[in-house]
């Protein structure tokens, strides 16, 4: 068991006593993700954000490889994990104004877009959109940090969203 006591990614590697053995993981802690809100109903149709970190947390499953996937206890074999398109026909509806990040805050968290072609580890293997519906109810989200920089196309798809399906729908969201 490994248990995150700060932001940040490190490489863990275990040998075994007699060093006939070894295997090595990336492991990353992000800020803030929470995805209860998922993990404990996922076979209900609309779901309401609250807090930043369920926010994340939407973008940490839209953007979960296989092995962040089932790290969460969730089958591969749940409609909701595409190969390359999550949460169709699933709506998600924002409960009031969030800020995603302090103004006062020294140094800003980057968000990492809703769907955009990279896996939370930062790998560019998938090339996962969002499918669902994210309803903004006339609400904003305040001081989203985006850094840009590289050559990678996979620096194209920046924003709250990186990568949407065609039939998904994003409507009555204010980001600052």
């Amino acid at each position: 068991l490994v248990t995150g006591v700060a932001v940040g990614s490190a490489t863990i590697t275990v040998t075994t006593e007699d060093g006939g053995f070894e295997a090595t993981c990336a492991v990353t802690v992000n800020e803030g993700i929470d995805t209860s809100w998922y993990t404990s109903d996922p076979t209900a149709l609309s779901y309401t954000l609250s807090t930043a970190a369920q926010l994340r947390g939407l973008s940490y499953l839209v953007n979960a490889s296989e092995v962040e996937w089932t790290g969460l206890g969730l089958e591969t074999t749940n409609p909701d994990y595409g190969t390359t398109t999550r949460f169709i026909g699933k709506t998600f509806t924002l409960a009031g104004d969030l800020w995603l990040n302090p103004d006062s805050a020294p140094q800003q968290t980057q968000w990492i877009p809703i769907g955009g072609g990279t896996t939370n580890s930062g790998a560019a293997t998938g090339a996962f959109s969002f499918g669902g519906t994210f309803d903004g109810a006339g609400h904003t989200l305040h001081n989203i940090y985006i850094k840009v920089g590289g050559t990678s196309i996979w620096y194209a798809n920046q924003g709250l969203f990186g990568m949407v399906a065609r039939g998904a729908t994003i409507k009555n969201v204010t980001v600052t």
